[in-house]
């Protein structure tokens, strides 16, 4: 048996190995412009594609090799097994992920995007190991934030600067998706909202404050709405929860009081009618009211992917592929679109066989962390608010079955976490909270 410093040099370094994989995966979540709204839209790729593909390709590359290694490395280690098994459905889910390659229209496709599930899913595992205390959640959740925090500053700063890439706009897919951006930010400010909260940690609210200016302003000038109102839900939610009530009243009292000055000031509501017509042109973003009821067109994407899923129910059309031919008309446009909706993705691309197998899993890890939420509250409080996220952001987005995107990585972080508590027997040595 190894001794314990030897156990905690082999978790320390292994963190490590986690942490590079985490940022070199975030950073290669950029893309060249797709070759025929490109040309449409007169966009340029910020880096010739094929180096774009080549980063994509080292740094999938890197992190398999790297994850590989950290497995020979707990390969003794019984909590392997305890983590394997903790999520056992999910396992089986990515095995079927990569089965459903051989009746896949587009096996090349079903074979990278299951594999890129099969890492994330093997960081997950790997981050649960070698968790060691609250330190580890902190290291993590910095990285996680600073990175990204990194990544929305530059999107505006090309957005304003340099428009020819198409960051942040909704008329084409360029360095970066609107979408992706919005649900980026959204988590991004809610982990920094938690990590403040929760824990209190130093860094937390020192990257508050830019954070907040910086992925607010990504959320509004990328037009996301859904990631918008889930952050300013979830966001409103946790301060009234976990700031102490003294503050919160504060707050109340310091707001009735502006709003009492601002009724002396405008008692016509001139300014306050003026706000909510430009919130509502946001809100339209120049779509038509029909255009709204149907969800900006889903409701015509989800009718389509219905009658996909009924041509293959059990086993679906391949993992990431949406169709039986691989090419699926829709919005006046042909190509293997996602089904913007994680359920529905779920069953059209790996049918029922993967929706029972996937399904159970994330139920069993959530079972799994409610049961263990007095070996530590403050994570298991965490790890919920998160789940409950995306949840709300997969009714009208394919979520981490689509792309690897930075909500991909985060989803891992968050499994590895709730991995970590389920294997854990005692509860941890805390991080005492920061000033």
């Amino acid at each position: 048996m190894l001794a314990p410093n030897t156990i905690n040099d082999k978790r320390a370094t292994v963190l490590l190995l986690v942490l590079w994989c985490i940022a070199m995966l975030s950073a290669a979540t950029i893309s060249p412009p797709e070759d025929y709204r490109g040309s449409s839209f007169e966009l340029q790729s910020i880096l010739p594609p094929t180096w774009i593909k080549l980063a994509k390709l080292v740094s999938r590359g890197g992190t398999l090799v790297v994850l590989a290694y950290s497995v020979v490395r707990f390969a003794a280690d019984p909590r392997l097994t305890r983590a394997i098994l903790g999520i056992l459905p999910i396992a089986l889910y990515t095995a079927w992920a990569v089965l459903s390659t051989s009746w896949s229209a587009l096996p090349s496709v079903s074979l990278q995007q299951s594999f890129t599930l099969g890492m994330l899913v093997m960081l997950a595992v790997m981050i649960g190991l070698c968790w060691r205390s609250a330190e580890d959640t902190s290291q993590l959740l910095w990285l996680l934030t600073s990175v990204m925090t990194c990544l929305a500053a530059g999107l505006l700063l090309l957005r304003f600067a340099a428009p020819q890439y198409g960051a942040l706009t909704k008329d084409a897919s360029g360095v970066f998706h609107s979408t992706a951006a919005g649900a980026m930010s959204s988590l991004t400010l809610l982990l920094l909202l938690l990590a403040a909260f929760l824990w209190g940690w130093k860094w937390s609210w020192q990257l508050l404050v830019p954070g907040l200016l910086i992925h607010t302003a990504v959320m509004v000038v990328g037009g996301n709405r859904l990631s918008l109102v889930l952050c300013i839900f979830f966001g409103c939610s946790a301060a009234i929860i976990y700031l102490p009530k003294q503050r919160v009243a504060v707050l109340a009292v310091i707001g009735g009081i502006l709003g009492t000055i601002y009724l002396a000031i405008d008692s016509r509501l001139t300014w306050l009618r003026a706000t909510l017509g430009q919130f509502g042109t946001f809100a339209s973003q120049g779509q038509s009211r029909k255009s709204l009821e149907s969800l900006s067109g889903r409701e015509e994407m989800w009718e389509i992917m219905w009658k996909s899923f009924q041509q293959a129910p059990l086993k679906g059309h391949g993992f990431f592929v949406t169709s039986s031919t691989g090419d699926i008309f829709i919005w006046d446009d042909w190509g293997n679109w996602t089904a913007h909706n994680w359920l529905l993705q779920l069953l059209v691309t790996t049918g029922l066989i993967g929706g029972v197998l996937l399904i159970s899993g994330l139920l069993g890890v959530v079972v799994g962390v409610a049961w263990k939420y007095r070996t530590d509250p403050r994570l298991a409080q965490f790890l919920g608010i998160l789940f409950l996220w995306y949840v709300g952001w997969g009714i009208l987005n394919a979520s981490y079955l689509g792309p690897l995107q930075p909500e991909s990585i985060v989803f891992a972080v968050v499994l590895g976490l709730a991995i970590s508590l389920l294997i854990r027997d005692k509860p941890p040595a805390s991080l005492e909270s920061q000033p």
